[in-house]
């Protein structure tokens, strides 16, 4: 007798399972399909799961349940308990983070939407310890501190606790240390679920804890889903099968990795039916050849488009992903959605009867059989449209349980008439065509898979623009159950290496040493050896960090069904116990689920009349010119310079509770000063590896920067600027003038007027004499400072020349953590006048505002003007829109190296292909098929990379395939170009290029108009 597979999904509308015969996927992978069935969600998820595989055996009588090997379920129902923001469902977590000196200013949950933190915030405390990316610690754990936190965490009753600590993806054991000084201190303390960060993702801190206080939130409804899951399974007699569930990128679970780490399960209702969707290719032959394949998925309320890549697997986000709005870096598949679907309402343009107005993104969703008019309701929808003009024999055919109860006779013919069916066609061909090109990679046409329930609205004679052909397989309705049947078991093994005094060989002895691991663990998960296949290799260097590898592993295996074990064969006791399942399940299931409110919701602001505070000429900072000021400093960073979410975060807390930022104009700076001579003002700066600051949140390097120079050069500061306005450091004068201990202006100013990879490239250098390697004529840098925030600081006295600073500087960085604060030296008045770059924080302010502007206004098309429109004097210009069709990258002497490839969608020059090479920042622009000399533009033209949709801008790091964006060229500040002595410093020499400088846009560059003189009193 043959060995079976039950796959299920459980949506929130539908419940979908299917009964699989493996023997047969060679074959044939449609007959492969034994039964099928589709039914509502129950409330009673364990019940609902009992009726659907029930009644797969109805259809399947001559299926004996015994010889059923495995059982895969998938869920949406922790991911929608985070959207919803359910209180019942989710624990209040306390969040321990062990991160030394480090983030003190950055507070938990910070970037979590309001209502969402006050349903989960119960308890945050910084602790000694974590460590630096060489594995060194930054300090030691301090077991009284984390048992004095414990006690606390205890009077309030929260037994759900987040342990986060610096570099723990690189050495994990400080949060180990700290689960075994809590199991040792409280060991009565009953019921309590520890999250290690560790263990849910890679390096990128803020991302890490926020995914791991949505694990440990969801921890406990997991557990009664979980649970609900194995009775159910248990109860309809399925004694000798496994319980596996499925998780975001297509493979499975085994029940104690879905205890452990639900949030690993959230966007599997997607990927399961990318999967399925592979399957269903496989069946009729579509991706021989290797070709990628777009998959539509229309469910009941949405229309989810992704990609299906050549090896079966969707294509995942390669940055950051969203859940219920925070931020994590979880792996999730790439997904454009937009709301149509069999339950989308269709609004009649009222003085026009025949034509269709619009089709959603409003839904009765899981109401349908109570509000459509096929069902006796009085709301017109895309059910009501489609089954009106569906031939009647074809609706007799259907085995969709929806077109099966719908009562057609209620339609009256105004959904009939010829104008109005031609006006839905249109409106939905439109809608669907749109969405599709957002996921293509190129223009040429691509074939399109149609599953899921609702695709039934989706006329079988449909042509869309762009797609060579649509398929519409059988079983198309329940795909997503067929991806969560066919799931292979997966392994990731992450390490950082140290390849010091390693050769060649040794080096690729290490990679093999991770791999095997990354084998012989899926193995031991339950992969047959022989089918495991490597999917994923990262092996890069880490910038500015000597030595040291990212090497990363990914391997995926068709589970072993003759090792399977029974479902109670591979779980916890505690899941054994019937009664106790039962009593959990009912519990959650028959609670009615409240949203708390809070009184710290989002102001809602209108950015067209939305004035800055400026009094006396003081710009007053508030959180929504840190959010200008955030999107516009990195779009200035020309893909450089780091990205400043996290430092503009730490702004915006900073001014929640009551600092004060104050920005003033450079020919305002004697107003504040007693005399000219006692004008001091420091620019201050941060510089290392991008990815040190991604996982060592900023602490006190700055600022123990700023103090040892005050300190040592006998100097009282009287105003501050950022260095750089480019990227995370055009914030740096901000958060430090806020500290109330200073109190400090901030001039609207900087050094750079945009990012630039080496320290010296600043406008005093540029704008001085051109001088030899070993010049004595008074150096920019001395003196300076450079500080790690954690006890080391580096005073630099005197330097022979800038260019031995910045080698001075980068050598210290490898034995500071790869990270450390600038503070440099102090420039008076005179310079501030002639060598600075004026009103870049105002800059960045109005690219800001243009951005959001355009989201405000609904027209992310028109992004591009939107911010060429903020700055004015022609200072802006759109040079291409594109998708990104190819990468490269190398590390070199610890700078970012590259080439981006983009094909362009400008409909003059449409598939033409453009290269943008990159020193960490973008360095210039050219067609592909043209020399190399021949390009569009180069430094120091700012050349920023942009999201298409979001605005946002794209830094190198995040550069990935597929990804719509334009390109924006920016005016440089004249400090570049008013000098041959200037270019040599910013221009296309500087990087080695055999490249003449030319201005691209024409006119006379002025500076950017200052916030302070439009908006003063």
């Amino acid at each position: 007798m043959p060995d079976y597979i039950v796959g299920v999904d459980v949506g929130g509308t539908n419940t979908d399972a299917v009964l699989l015969d493996p023997s047969k996927f060679l074959s044939s992978n449609i007959d492969s399909v034994v039964s099928w069935n589709k039914s509502t969600t129950t409330r009673d998820v364990a019940h609902g799961i009992e009726n659907t595989i029930e009644q797969l055996f109805q259809n399947a009588s001559e299926v004996d349940k015994k010889d059923i090997k495995l059982v895969t379920i998938g869920t949406t129902h922790f991911i929608n308990a985070i959207v919803e923001q359910d209180s019942t469902k989710l624990e209040k977590v306390a969040v321990l983070r062990i991160c030394g000196p480090y983030s003190r200013e950055l507070p938990t949950m910070a970037d979590f939407p309001p209502q969402l933190k006050n349903v989960l915030f119960g308890y945050f405390g910084y602790c000694q310890g974590g460590h630096m990316i060489d594995k060194q610690p930054v300090d030691e754990v301090n077991e009284k501190e984390i048992v004095e936190h414990c006690l606390k965490i205890q009077k309030l009753g929260i037994k759900s606790i987040a342990v986060v600590a610096t570099f723990s993806p690189v050495i994990n054991d400080h949060e180990v240390k700290v689960l075994e000084i809590i199991e040792r201190n409280f060991p009565d303390w009953k019921d309590l679920d520890i999250i290690l960060s560790h263990s849910l993702s890679g390096l990128g801190f803020l991302e890490r804890e926020n995914l791991t206080i949505l694990n440990a939130a969801i921890k406990k409804f997991a557990f009664q889903i979980l649970s609900a899951f194995h009775f159910a399974v248990t109860k309809v007699g399925l004694v000798n099968s496994s319980l596996l569930i499925t998780q975001n990128d297509g493979t499975l679970l085994t029940l104690e990795e879905a205890l452990a780490i639900p949030i690993k399960t959230f966007a599997s209702g997607a990927t399961n039916s990318m999967r399925g969707a592979s399957f269903l290719c496989n069946a009729n032959g579509v991706v021989s050849g290797g070709e990628p394949i777009i998959v539509v998925d229309v469910g009941g309320t949405t229309t989810d488009v992704g990609m299906l890549l050549a090896d079966g697997f969707p294509k995942h986000t390669s940055s950051h992903s969203y859940i219920g709005g925070v931020r994590t870096q979880l792996s999730m598949p790439e997904i454009q959605s937009i709301g149509l679907g069999g339950g989308s309402i269709i609004s009649i343009d009222r003085e026009n009867p025949s034509k269709i107005k619009s089709i959603g993104p409003e839904s009765v969703g899981s109401q349908i059989t109570e509000k459509a008019i096929v069902f006796g309701g009085d709301t017109y929808t895309t059910t009501d449209f489609t089954l009106a003009n569906m031939n009647e024999s074809t609706i007799k055919k259907s085995t969709n349980p929806i077109v099966v109860q719908a009562d057609i006779s209620k339609v009256n013919d105004t959904l009939k008439s010829t104008q109005i069916s031609s006006s839905y066609a249109s409106l939905l061909k439109s809608q669907l065509e749109k969405v599709i090109d957002k996921m293509k990679v190129s223009p040429d046409p691509i074939k399109i898979l149609l599953v899921g329930g609702g695709s039934f609205i989706v006329p079988d004679d449909i042509q869309l623009d762009g797609c060579s052909e649509i398929i519409k397989p059988p079983y198309y309705g329940v795909a997503n159950a067929i991806g969560a049947a066919i799931g292979k078991i997966s392994s990731t093994v992450v390490e950082m290496a140290s390849i010091n005094g390693l050769d060649a060989a040794a080096k690729k002895d290490k990679l093999n040493e991770v791999k095997q691991k990354a084998i012989d663990d899926i193995v031991e998960k339950g992969a047959i050896r022989e089918t495991v296949s490597i999917v994923n290799v990262v092996n890069e260097a880490i910038p500015y960090v000597s030595n040291l590898f990212h090497i990363e592993v990914k391997v995926i295996g068709d589970v072993d069904y003759s090792a399977t074990t029974s479902p109670s064969g591979s779980i916890p006791n505690n899941l054994l116990d019937t009664d106790l399942v039962i009593e959990q399940r009912d519990r959650s299931f028959l609670k009615e689920s409240k949203l708390n409110t809070s009184d710290d919701l989002p102001m809602d602001i209108d950015i067209r009349t939305y004035r800055p505070n400026v009094r006396d000429r003081e710009w007053l900072v508030s959180e929504m010119d840190l959010e200008f000021i955030r999107i516009g400093t990195y779009i200035l960073g020309c893909g450089g310079g780091g990205d400043p979410y996290t430092k503009a975060l730490q702004a915006k807390e900073m001014v929640k509770s009551g600092h004060v930022m104050k920005i003033i104009d450079i020919k305002d700076v004697p107003r504040f000063v007693d005399r000219l001579e006692d004008i001091k003002t420091v620019p201050v700066a941060a510089c290392g590896s991008p990815t040190v600051t991604t996982e060592q949140l900023q602490g006190y390097e700055v600022l123990d920067a700023f103090k040892t120079l005050q300190k040592h050069s006998n100097m009282k500061p009287s105003t501050i600027l950022s260095l750089e306005i480019g990227g995370a450091n055009g914030l740096q004068g901000l958060l430090l003038g806020g500290l109330p201990e200073y109190n400090l202006r901030v001039i609207d100013a900087d050094l750079m007027g945009r990012a630039y990879p080496l320290i010296w490239q600043v406008s005093p250098v540029a704008l001085k004499q051109f001088k030899s390697e070993g010049s004595e004529n008074n150096p920019f840098f001395s003196p300076s400072c450079i500080s790690d925030g954690n006890g080391n600081n580096v005073y630099l006295s005197k330097v022979r020349s800038d260019h031995h600073a910045e080698n001075i500087i980068r050598s210290a960085l490898s034995e500071m953590g790869s990270y450390v604060g600038l503070a440099c030296s102090p420039m008076n008045y005179h310079d501030l006048q002639h060598v600075t770059i004026p009103n870049s924080l105002s800059l960045a302010w109005r690219i800001g505002r243009g951005v959001c502007l355009s989201k405000q206004d609904h027209n992310p098309s028109q992004l591009p003007k939107y911010i060429c429109d903020s700055i004015g004097d022609n200072s802006g210009k759109l040079l291409c829109y594109g998708k990104i069709v190819g990468i490269e990258k190398k590390l070199h002497k610890g700078f970012v190296f590259g080439e981006l490839i983009i094909q362009s969608e400008e409909p003059h020059d449409i598939g033409r292909r453009i290269l943008i090479p990159f020193q960490n920042e973008n360095l210039y622009i050219k067609y592909e098929d043209t020399p190399e000399n021949e390009v569009i533009a180069s430094v120091p033209d700012l050349i920023s990379v942009i999201d298409a949709e979001s605005g946002e801008a794209i830094g190198t790091p995040d550069y990935r395939y597929g990804l719509h964006c334009f390109v924006l060229l920016l005016r440089p500040s004249t400090s570049w170009t008013k000098c041959k002595e200037a270019l040599e410093v910013g221009g296309p020499k500087a990087f080695g290029l055999d490249i003449e400088y030319v201005p691209t846009l024409e006119g006379q560059s002025l500076d950017p108009t200052s916030v302070i003189d439009e908006y003063s009193n």
